[in-house]
């Protein structure tokens, strides 16, 4: 999603102190953007291209300094993401901030607090949104779409104390991601002959080892687990899962299962 947005350099009135350079000097510009509210879609990168223009609405020409972008909860107690403008064609008075899928992948949906600044290596220079002096922009983070993750394939399940129980090595469970907040993950079992049942199992942990705590995740119905009957081929399902790692339960009487892959 590409954004343009027009924002103005006014000098501010004499007796407001916004900033000082190192000479102690007042140093003070206005940003003032057309649009309200900057939105921002969580699964796609985002562009959001300043145009920096003076009091009269002529371009500036911003080469040689630095403009910098911090995100701030909306609360304005956290800052999120402190990053810069690329430079589009600054002698132009053009700038761009990129958001890029990673960059808010964890945020909630929602209202956050956008502030510009502009400096060198001699000053900095505090940049206001609106004529009023408030310094913030507002982002609206919206839900948007997701990332598509490669589907992960489990092909090796090792054994336990009871010798018809098999489990695999933990997979991260990413649909517990914020870009997929329904949680769907799905799983293909690829199996020849097999008659058993395959559990899913789940944990909260982020470093899973032999001493981790795994639940059990309800496949469908408030099952917790497929049955199959000397099945041989793909059997795809979708299901739920909210976890941060998850791992396979074959309970196998015979037959193997061969590969399972699971993308969430």
């Amino acid at each position: 999603m590409n954004f343009t947005q027009d924002i103005y350099d006014i000098p501010i009135i004499q007796e407001i102190v916004i900033s000082s350079s190192t000479s102690g000097s007042p140093v003070s510009e206005i940003l003032f953007p057309r649009a309200k509210t900057i939105p921002i879609n969580k699964g796609y990168t985002s562009n959001v291209t300043f145009h920096v223009r003076d009091e009269n609405k002529k371009i500036k020409n911003v080469a040689g300094l630095n403009l910098v972008a911090r995100l701030y909860n909306v609360d304005q107690t956290v800052l999120l993401i402190e990053k810069p403008l690329l430079n589009t064609d600054l002698a132009k008075g053009i700038a761009t901030l990129v958001f890029t899928p990673n960059d808010i992948q964890d945020f909630e949906p929602g209202l956050y607090n956008l502030y510009i600044s502009m400096g060198s290596q001699q000053n900095n220079t505090v940049l206001y949104n609106n004529r009023t002096y408030d310094t913030n922009l507002t982002v609206e983070i919206l839900q948007g779409g997701s990332i598509t993750y490669t589907a992960q394939e489990i092909n090796l399940f090792y054994p336990t104390t009871d010798p018809n129980i098999t489990i695999s090595e933990p997979v991260e469970a990413q649909a517990t991601q914020l870009l997929n907040r329904g949680g769907l993950a799905t799983i293909a079992v690829y199996a020849t002959g097999f008659t058993g049942n395959l559990y899913l199992d789940g944990t909260l942990e982020l470093h899973p080892n032999s001493q981790t705590n795994w639940f059990s995740v309800p496949l469908y119905w408030s099952h917790p687990h497929y049955e199959y009957q000397n099945f041989s081929g793909i059997d795809p399902h979708n299901l739920v899962c909210f976890a941060n790692f998850v791992r396979f339960r074959l309970e196998t009487t015979s037959g193997t299962v061969d590969k399972i892959l699971f993308r969430g």
